[in-house]
């Protein structure tokens, strides 16, 4: 929704918010690839193991297809458009307040349920809505 709202902010206190969620989601993609590489060498010493006697290839290997999910790169382009602003106050609208600020990214939420598959905080409640897994496969 849309209100034609907009705020004036510091640029230092933007900056420092933009900054904070990026070594959130740094620390997030982090722990999620150490999850993601854990259950991949799991899943393939088990492909290793079924063919040396002539078993089945693991049905669920597909879903390890999908790796965590990274944006870095979308918070330093943010962090590298503010500290090079001439302006010491940046003027923002409801869509980049919800951005920066509240780190509403347009990514964000199909990053987290990537993320969410391989990190160990990942609940029973939460895994029922991440399309492809069954919560039972949670420890």
């Amino acid at each position: 929704m849309r209100t034609g709202l907009t705020i004036k902010m510091d640029r230092h206190v933007l900056l420092s918010k933009v900054e904070e969620q990026r070594q959130k989601h740094l620390a997030e993609y982090e722990l999620a690839l150490a999850g993601w590489r854990e259950k991949m060498t799991a899943m393939c010493m088990q492909v290793v193991g079924n063919y040396k006697k002539l078993i089945a290839y693991p049905r669920d290997l597909h879903r390890l297809s999908q790796m965590p999910e990274k944006h870095v790169k979308d918070f330093d382009n943010a962090i590298a458009m503010l500290n090079n602003a001439t302006d010491m106050v940046i003027e923002l609208d409801q869509e980049l307040f919800n951005t920066l600020v509240l780190g509403k990214w347009d990514w964000q939420t199909q990053a987290q349920m990537t993320n969410a598959l391989y990190g160990p905080h990942m609940s029973k409640s939460e895994a029922a809505f991440v399309p492809g897994i069954r919560a039972n496969e949670i420890e």
